[in-house]
């Protein structure tokens, strides 16, 4: 069977799939270094949150700037939307600081989830028509992965655990994690039975997908349930989401315009764009 990666092989599991272990990997070779630092300091702040969080936001602006029938067809939309975002935002903050920041926090959450299901799909694109039992499990197996991580952290981490201020997500009763991880066990073991089903039954076996869940595994069940501290979750949570999705709008908008897929540096234009826009917007925050 022919794989279905999205750029290639090579360039998927350096950019795409490696992304989300890389930490595990680091964690291995400098264990002294990860038990002393557990906060992120300003080097690391700069690393993971500028140049590649912040950073990644910035690379849409690619789709509609090296794409400009995309600018034009949706120009409306990527006008108004951030205009009434920020008054939305803005409004709300003055009403209450701490409510403004919670709401960020759940549609950023909303955010990495969506991305890891997104990615998902487009390595399924080329399946043949599965049963509706069959899309509904592998649905659950990528949402179960990231959002039982999410459900342990609501439960036991909310105190030593943030997202933008402290205490932004609700504590829930432990309880429900209990509930959360015997549904997230049962979802994988179906997962694995219906693919070795569908190997057995077709020969087929969608190798991209399924690395890409593992990673997705591991980089939430690490970052969140596993390990302890806010620098190592920040690295399995920034650059599993961050890097994967700069790689992919470089890859759509090169394709789209051939003037920048043969610019000799068109990647060095792209980086230093966007984390020169990330560091701008940085500034701005902080004044």
């Amino acid at each position: 069977m022919k794989q279905v990666w999205i750029i290639n092989k090579s360039q998927d599991i350096t950019w795409i799939i490696l992304p989300g272990i890389l930490p595990l990997f680091l964690l291995l070779l400098f264990p002294a270094y990860f038990q002393q630092q557990q906060e992120v300091n300003l080097l690391w702040w700069l690393l993971l949150v500028v140049f590649v969080d912040v950073a990644h936001v910035y690379s849409t602006v690619f789709r509609f700037v090296w794409e400009k029938d995309t600018w034009q067809h949706y120009r409306q939309h990527l006008i108004w939307i951030p205009l009434i975002s920020f008054a939305f935002g803005f409004v709300l903050f003055q009403y209450d600081a701490f409510i403004f920041w919670r709401v960020l926090a759940y549609v950023a959450v909303f955010h990495f989830v969506r991305q890891q299901f997104g990615i998902f799909r487009l390595y399924a694109r080329k399946e043949q028509q599965a049963s509706a039992f069959a899309r509904l499990v592998e649905s659950a197996a990528i949402y179960a992965t990231t959002l039982y991580p999410l459900i342990y952290w609501h439960a036991y981490k909310t105190q030593s655990l943030q997202w933008f201020v402290a205490h932004d997500f609700i504590a829930l009763p432990t309880w429900m994690e209990v509930i959360a991880r015997y549904a997230y066990l049962i979802i994988l073991v179906l997962y694995c039975v219906l693919h070795i089903q569908v190997y057995r039954r077709e020969k087929v076996f969608n190798l991209p997908k399924h690395l890409f869940l593992v990673a997705s595994g591991v980089s939430w069940y690490a970052g969140i349930v596993w390990l302890e501290g806010d620098l190592l979750f920040t690295l399995f949570n920034v650059l599993a989401h961050g890097i994967p999705y700069m790689a992919l709008v470089y890859h759509t908008s090169s394709n789209k315009n051939t003037a920048v897929k043969h610019q000799q540096f068109a990647v060095v234009i792209f980086l230093i764009s966007i984390v020169c826009l990330a560091y701008v917007e940085e500034g701005l925050w902080d004044c």
